[in-house]
């Protein structure tokens, strides 16, 4: 089944920072849709009516939840159930972080305690913080992206920053943020495993909170193959799921752990602008689907985009990526705001890709992670590593590497993709987005996770669907001659690259 972009009806009401919320000492009356909800007697939240809210509360606690929320050991359990089995676990604030571990899913959640208040978000960040300094503001503002909190204080954009980030655009069509830098001095980006204390405005690290531990490769097996399977059952009882299908690894674990309920979902791959019709992605998409007799959607970009889209694609927030413009165009007019995209992201925080090992040494500088960023000597990047450092006195035995991958890009480029494509899609889900998952992966020997082999997701799809290891793997199939002596030496080097790396390791 091929669809393309035929028409659907939306309004710039419907669209217009769509998901997204403002939490302050008042509420927000330009958005007369909005809902409103006041937590205590020093914040109110203004809510888009298409982000799920749910608020429990008990004695002298408090719990609200932003987005959807699930738990992989209790797949029928609703956001209002594992709601209020949390409450139950709200004693210590400072503790109750812990009891997240294991749910997945794209949340924020607020937790009071007497009169003190938390804001935590789930484990890659993927439901975006941003948030003043009240140093700077005199009052704590909460959002969504940085330009909602722009527009309430009529703070003007950072000059600096600016020039950092239209330097960044002339060379990069994913440009994205380092570190907890915004367009604005005042406001700064909450990052994967930290809290923001809201009694305070102070931003706390909770995790590393513990010595890495090794797992053996079947124990290992055994956990990741139960929450995926979990999480994605979870996920299907709330949604209607449409698995985005590539030809990666990534993607074909997600598949594999959807084995028991595959006839319930769809298929889609994109079909964007740098794409043949002879794609790997495409190709090995379509076969994977058609020895099992599931339908395979193929979404066709198209350089026209309808100008009324283009306006609030660029509207709805700060500095939107125009590459991604015409994808999210046509994923709307595929999903009609109906489907949740199910995504094979985040995945990369548990793997070692050869750019990775070729920056492994004990003592990196803030400037080795602006490289390894690709953000080259600029005075903004490695400033922000050099903060970001200075704040991970000690990794716990896990590999900064792998932390600065999860907590930078993750935590800023993946999540403001998110954030942009939340206006195609009625939501996304990302199963890897669990921290006993990510934890779990980074606990398995580097020999396991390390590219190109990745045995460890080879297993993991062997225990669960060993069919799907008859296909491919981002395949190049080449054309010419000259092309497969090409692919043929890539795929040598490569290898010899990675075996080079691990003997100096």
């Amino acid at each position: 089944m091929v669809k393309g972009t035929k028409s659907f009806k939306y309004s710039k009401d419907m669209l217009l920072h769509r998901s997204q919320f403002v939490l302050g000492p008042t509420f927000i009356d330009e958005f007369t849709s909005w809902r409103k909800l006041k937590l205590n007697d020093r914040f109110c939240l203004t809510i888009h009516p298409d982000l799920n809210c749910c608020h429990l509360s008990s004695n002298n606690s408090s719990l609200t939840l932003l987005g959807y929320i699930l738990d992989p050991l209790n797949p029928r359990a609703n956001d209002q159930e594992i709601m209020s089995e949390l409450l139950n676990q709200l004693n210590d604030i400072n503790e109750f972080i812990k009891h997240t571990y294991h749910l997945g899913g794209r949340w924020i959640l607020i937790a009071t305690v007497n009169k003190q208040s938390i804001l935590c978000h789930d484990a890659g960040g993927l439901r975006q913080v941003f948030h003043t300094d009240p140093e700077r503001t005199g009052e704590l503002w909460c959002a969504s992206h940085p330009g909602l909190i722009a527009n309430i204080l009529k703070i003007q954009m950072d000059k600096k920053a600016v020039e950092f980030i239209t330097e960044q655009k002339g060379h990069k069509k994913e440009y994205w943020w380092p570190g907890v830098v915004t367009p604005y001095k005042e406001i700064k980006h909450l990052l994967p495993n930290h809290m923001l204390d809201l009694s305070t405005g102070q931003v706390k690290r909770y995790w590393p909170d513990k010595a890495r531990e090794e797992m053996t490769i079947n124990d290992a097996v055994e956990r990741i193959s139960n929450r995926m399977v979990g999480l994605m059952e979870s996920a299907n009882n709330r949604f209607d799921l449409a698995i985005c299908l590539t030809a990666g690894r990534d993607s074909r674990l997600v598949l594999a752990a959807s084995r028991k309920i595959r006839n319930q979902l769809s298929y889609m791959t994109l079909q964007d602008l740098t794409m043949t019709p002879k794609s790997p992605d495409l190709i090995v998409a379509k076969k994977i689907l058609s020895f099992q007799g599931l339908n395979h959607d193929i979404v066709k970009v198209s350089e026209n985009v309808d100008s009324e889209f283009r306006g609030i694609f660029f509207e709805n927030l700060p500095f939107a990526h125009k590459v991604w413009l015409p994808d999210a165009y046509a994923i709307l007019s595929y999903s009609k705001l109906e489907k949740v995209a199910v995504t094979g992201s985040v995945s990369e925080v548990g793997r070692r890709a050869p750019a990775r090992l070729s920056y492994v040494k004990k003592n990196l500088s803030a400037k080795d992670l602006s490289l390894f960023m690709k953000f080259g000597e600029d005075e903004v990047a490695i400033e922000q590593f050099q903060k970001w450092l200075d704040d991970l006195p000690d990794t716990k035995g896990y590999d900064i590497m792998d932390l600065c991958y999860w907590e930078h890009r993750v935590g800023n480029w993946l999540a403001m993709c998110q954030l942009e494509f939340d206006l195609a899609w009625q939501d996304i889900f990302t199963p890897y987005n669990c921290r006993e998952l990510l934890l779990t992966m980074l606990s398995v020997s580097e020999d396991y996770r390390s590219m190109p082999e990745l045995k460890l997701y080879r297993v993991i799809t062997k225990k669960l669907w060993p069919e799907l290891l008859n296909f491919p793997i981002n395949p190049s199939y080449p054309t010419r001659r000259v092309d497969k002596i090409r692919s043929y030496l890539s795929k040598v080097l490569k290898f010899h690259f990675v075996s080079v790396m691990k003997g100096k390791q």
